[in-house]
């Protein structure tokens, strides 16, 4: 929380960092603890995106490269004003509105709260790497992007 839009300076190097390089960049995820949402645009308002159902089709592919990892993770998929409330102020609507980053994300990863047990945070790890390769790999589906996923990058853990 700062005096005003942009006032802190880690969000103005985050800014900065989009704004050079955002004409590269077509999808903008935002990570949180908790909940066990994949949420799209909007969050300011009830309104749908003009691009809603690409933004869907590219959450339902997330979740099932999720579900590859743990069949039995659930996450609720939506705006974040269907799925919660009405938020204003959120990166992801910022990436899609400011910068024009056509496909936007807020995460709020599974768990019980704002600190997870050791135990879950390489599971959950690995479900997200899961859930970005599926996104990767189906592009073709949801983009032109230049983006590619190479099969010789391998997780980190």
């Amino acid at each position: 929380m700062g005096d005003y839009a942009e006032s802190e300076p880690e969000t103005k190097a985050v800014v900065n960092t989009i704004n050079k390089f955002k004409e590269n960049i077509k999808i903008y995820i935002s990570f949180h603890s908790y909940g066990g949402y994949w949420l799209t645009s909007w969050a300011h308002t009830t309104d749908l995106p003009q691009n809603y159902l690409e933004l869907n089709s590219i959450g339902v592919h997330a979740l099932n490269g999720i579900r590859e990892q743990n069949e039995w993770v659930r996450y609720s998929l939506g705006t974040v004003s269907q799925v919660l409330y009405i938020a204003g102020g959120t990166s992801m609507d910022w990436a899609r509105l400011k910068a024009g980053i056509p496909y936007a994300y807020t995460v709020e990863l599974r768990g019980k709260g704002f600190i997870e047990e050791k135990t879950n945070i390489i599971p959950i790890g690995n479900e997200m790497w899961s859930a970005m390769k599926e996104i990767a790999v189906n592009q073709d589906d949801w983009s032109n992007s230049a983006v590619s996923f190479r099969e010789d990058f391998k997780h980190p853990l």
